[in-house]
């Protein structure tokens, strides 16, 4: 998947705890969301009722005016729509660069995921994956990858390269963007779905393995994984 494609991919109403929660792991604050509405399109008119039905809670005001967003309301199609690229540039435009390049950089992250049906050579396609053992490799480095999650910035962008691979549902990767809950319970809710997806499918395993390979966090624990599964 191209780069492109990702921050060019519309978004709705179901990503916008997926987008809460990037805004706020790469440092926005949402003071200025009146601003960032406008740069996305929304009108005054749309703004001035969202902000005064939220006056005094900042957080509540840019969750409003990213929902009007993710709705297409006012210009917002003329802004290019509701996209990671338009939100990136809306935060360029107001000096948000850091911010910006945040969430640049998760979009490249999901884009070079490797496909789908690409797995390690030390454990062959052709292999059938043993369900137990499958199981045991995820279980003993649950730890490891409980911790890592935890970490500032880790957890956004693996979220979004497990969801690309369907190795999580919709309703999992909302529930794990939350920025509202504690982030050793999203890390916990994370794990426990993968938990179940490698129950069902131990071949997922695989692909779980790569896709934490494809993460620099990852990498040292995604190449034990790898390792232990060689093995079987």
């Amino acid at each position: 998947m191209a780069s492109s494609s990702v921050k060019q991919q519309i978004l709705g109403d179901g990503d916008l705890a997926n987008v809460r929660g990037l805004l706020k792991d790469h440092g926005y604050a949402g003071v200025d969301y009146y601003d960032l509405g406008l740069q996305l399109g929304l009108l005054p008119r749309t703004l001035d009722v969202i902000e005064k039905n939220n006056r005094g809670d900042v957080s509540g005001g840019l969750r409003e005016c990213l929902k009007a967003w993710l709705k297409q309301n006012d210009d917002v199609k003329s802004k290019g729509g509701p996209t990671y690229n338009s939100l990136i540039q809306a935060l360029r435009q107001m000096g948000e660069n850091a911010v910006a390049d945040g969430i640049n950089k998760n979009c490249d992250t999901m884009a070079q995921q490797a496909p789908a049906n690409l797995v390690s050579p030390s454990v062959p396609s052709s292999k059938v994956v043993d369900k137990e053992k499958a199981k045991k490799v995820l279980r003993k480095n649950f730890d490891k990858l409980s911790a890592i999650l935890a970490a500032p910035n880790n957890l956004s962008p693996i979220i979004m390269s497990l969801y690309a691979k369907e190795l999580i549902a919709d309703a999992t990767s909302t529930e794990c963007m939350n920025a509202g809950r504690p982030v050793n319970d999203r890390c916990a809710s994370l794990l426990f779905a993968l938990k179940a997806t490698i129950d069902g499918k131990p071949q997922e395993i695989i692909t779980l393995i790569e896709v934490l390979k494809n993460n620099e966090a990852f990498k040292d624990v995604a190449k034990e994984m790898e390792m232990e599964m060689s093995l079987c």
